[in-house]
């Protein structure tokens, strides 16, 4: 039998869709919460966080609390509307696709794993290499963090990926007339 992705949904700000979700979980983090959790759960980690730059700070800390607990890891500029657990692939990353700009895009806006999954590693240590070789400010951090990685790994592995399609995972505002309301999961407020 197939192990599932956990009931939780973590998100750095606050979460408004816990009447969609029952018996899940739910975990507004602090900076200060996911230090503690590097702190008791992987001490070898507290000298990259001390030194990664501080644009890609979150990152790190949102591949260490799934790697640590998995479960849903979604970003502010979601609305979710409809409860999706159930179109989540459970041995593989569920991420976001994006249109835009007549493209399709792989979106870090949300990301589902079990805990301990294999490629969390590979984002972390692809994401302190970037950290510490690489000239990052505001302008420029989208270049070397989540999105970045998470298509390079996506892009060598696209069999253990499960990609929920924009058209009702990731429905701009714009594009709300376009589909059928009722079958929209999630809508991009960015």
């Amino acid at each position: 039998m197939l192990a599932m992705i956990d009931k939780i949904i973590h998100s750095f700000d606050e979460i408004k869709c816990k009447s969609l979700f029952n018996g899940f979980v739910f975990m507004h983090w602090t900076e200060k919460e996911t230090i503690k959790v590097i702190e008791k759960d992987y001490t070898e980690s507290i000298k990259y966080l001390e030194n990664i730059n501080p644009f890609l700070k979150q990152d790190f800390l949102k591949f260490k609390i799934l790697h640590r607990y998995g479960g849903i890891f979604i970003n502010k500029n979601l609305n979710i509307n409809k409860n999706f657990y159930e179109k989540l692939q459970d041995e593989k990353i569920s991420i976001l696709e994006k249109y835009q700009d007549d493209q399709l895009f792989i979106d870090d806006s949300l990301i589902a794993c079990q805990n301990n999954h294999n490629y969390l590693n590979l984002f972390i240590n692809k994401l302190i290499q970037n950290s510490l070789y690489e000239d990052i400010d505001k302008n420029n951090y989208k270049e070397y963090g989540a999105s970045k990685i998470i298509k390079e790994v996506f892009n060598d592995n696209k069999k253990d990926f499960g990609v929920l399609p924009h058209y009702k995972f990731n429905v701009s505002k714009s594009e709300l007339k376009l589909f059928n309301k009722n079958e929209i999961y999630i809508i991009n407020e960015s």
